[in-house]
């Protein structure tokens, strides 16, 4: 079904539970385009992916870390030990190593945000501060929002 929105222009709106991976391509450059036209005064940052990666001694991941540096900041997107190979420093190892890199991009800050059941003690421990809390979200629990200083050595 097509409406007519603004002079002349007419659009068609899909919702779907499908993600069609040439559309989503493009809604992504979309807002690069348009974050670029207003950050150009930190073209120069490191803006690129990161992957850590923990391994057993027989090959086997029991944890990783993935994430992004952007705009001077590390944000990390996922982050997750097996639960039998956790409280063995394996966690703080992760979170160290992208602190290290993150000093090696020029990051001033490290953030990411984890649910009230995630251990958001865990990053406390490892200096994060809480800037923000959502309730209820998921329902009967709280997603938390953290941020890190990175400290110059």
């Amino acid at each position: 079904m097509y409406q007519t929105v603004g002079i002349n222009t007419k659009m068609n709106i899909k919702v779907t539970d499908i993600i069609n991976k040439k559309t989503y391509d493009k809604v992504v450059e979309l807002l690069v385009e348009y974050n670029l036209s207003k950050t150009q005064e930190l073209k120069n940052e490191i803006n690129k992916p990161i992957e850590i990666i923990a391994r057993d001694n027989n090959g086997e991941i029991i944890g990783g870390l993935y994430g992004r540096s952007i705009w001077g900041t590390l944000e990390i997107k996922t982050f997750v030990i097996k639960p039998e190979n956790r409280n063995n420093g394996i966690g703080r190892k992760l979170i160290l190593e992208a602190e290290k890199e993150a000093k090696t991009r020029n990051c001033r800050y490290m953030s990411l945000d984890t649910f009230s059941f995630q251990a958001p003690e865990f990053y406390e421990k490892l200096g994060f501060i809480k800037i923000g809390t959502e309730t209820d979200f998921p329902k009967g629990f709280e997603k938390y929002y953290y941020r890190k200083e990175i400290q110059k050595t």
